[in-house]
């Protein structure tokens, strides 16, 4: 999956909402409107997640995406994410 192809909106959100911190939290709050992810499921639900499945998820993505540091050039990275923040 090409996640590259969505670079532009997340340029211009973090432009938008002062960095980073505004993009997770512009995601955060776009989950909590518009998706289950924050809804806690009760046995016989059919939406949301098992108590302490969402939390995990984004932890996991976020190991998940840490370990590409590895196999990238440090200071490409750093100027990359300095034009960010």
């Amino acid at each position: 999956m090409n996640l590259s192809r969505f670079d532009d909106f997340y340029y211009t959100i973090c432009k938008e909402t002062g960095g980073i911190e505004g993009l997770f939290n512009s995601l955060f709050n776009f989950l909590l409107r518009k998706t289950d992810f924050f809804y806690e499921m009760d046995p016989g639900d059919k939406m949301g997640f098992p108590p302490g499945v969402a939390p995990k998820m984004v932890i996991l993505i976020l190991q998940k995406n840490e370990t590409v540091l590895y196999f990238v050039d440090y200071e490409y990275f750093f100027f990359i994410s300095t034009r960010i923040l």
